[in-house]
């Protein structure tokens, strides 16, 4: 196919919006305003977008944005900064939903080719760094390689019934490829917290051959998690669980299985269980197949 185009250029040398009111809903609290100056320019062929805007509180509160983005893929360039910060009890927490609406300080920035571009990003709150990410992208023959690292406190964030598996600071590794045919290859993925470890690799290809392999373990005690309706929960403590998906076209071959201490469910208990699941052909797009 020909390069990617836009309808029409634009050209904004000056973006000056003194006055910007935020309602409650966004702004978490009274109304909220907004200055924001900066410009923005995009060529229609070949495409090009290059944008500079500030945005700052104007309410005799803190807070600011500052964003700049130059995208031109004729060049083969993607540059990136991103600058965030606000007090406590500001907008981009409650547009978060952060508990407790703390103070947040966001830095992202990234350089390079399209081609062969990598970035890192840092997330603070309430001064304290919850996560760090390192990303790198590269086109190659097979496809979009993409690879990413981090770690964090990530618990906070979770529903209840899945905190207990990132308990403490959980580290992850990821690098894949989204592969021409449609499918994903990946070539490790990795998570740890102070409660589990988890990996995964190979191939899921609905249009080819998959063969992928996920397992999850128990560092210390097992793993207990309350799944169902929270009228009729079940509380499942388990000390580690396999998968597997293989075989040719959209429904692979499925299996798996689990290691369960207990499974608890409407006053009935059950110890020393190993569940295994079984498909002969399960659509993973539809989710639907045999199932024993």
């Amino acid at each position: 196919g020909g390069a990617t185009t836009l309808p029409v250029s634009l050209d904004i040398k000056q973006i000056d919006l003194p006055e910007i009111a935020l309602g409650q809903a966004l702004a978490g609290s009274g109304i909220a305003e907004l200055a924001a100056r900066g410009s923005f320019k995009a060529d229609a062929a070949p495409l090009a977008l290059e944008t500079s805007l500030n945005i700052t509180r104007r309410d005799g509160r803190q807070g600011k944005v500052d964003v700049n983005i130059h995208f031109a893929p004729a060049d083969n360039k993607l540059d990136l900064d991103l600058k965030a910060s606000e007090p406590a009890g500001g907008i981009i927490a409650n547009l978060l939903k952060l508990p407790d609406a703390p103070s947040v300080n966001i830095v992202v920035t990234g350089t390079g080719p399209v081609a062969n571009w990598s970035g890192i990003g840092t997330f603070v709150l309430d001064g304290q760094i919850v996560t760090q990410l390192t990303g790198r992208h590269q086109l190659t023959d097979k496809g979009n390689y993409v690879e990413a690292k981090g770690d964090g406190d990530f618990q906070r964030f979770l529903p209840d019934n899945l905190k207990s598996l990132f308990a403490g600071k959980t580290s992850f590794d990821l690098a894949g490829t989204a592969i021409v045919t449609g499918g994903v290859e990946v070539e490790r993925a990795s998570i740890d917290s102070d409660a589990v470890h988890g990996t995964a690799a190979g191939i899921i290809d609905p249009n080819g051959a998959s063969d992928l392999s996920v397992e999850l373990a128990a560092k210390g005690p097992p793993i207990v998690l309350s799944l169902g309706a929270a009228a009729q929960p079940v509380t499942v403590a388990i000390t580690g669980a396999t998968a597997r998906a293989f075989g040719g076209g959209k429904a692979p071959i499925i299996d798996i299985g689990a290691s369960l201490v207990s499974v608890v469910a409407g006053g009935t208990r059950v110890d020393d269980l190993v569940a295994e699941i079984h498909s002969d052909g399960f659509d993973i797009q539809d989710r639907s197949g045999p199932v024993t």
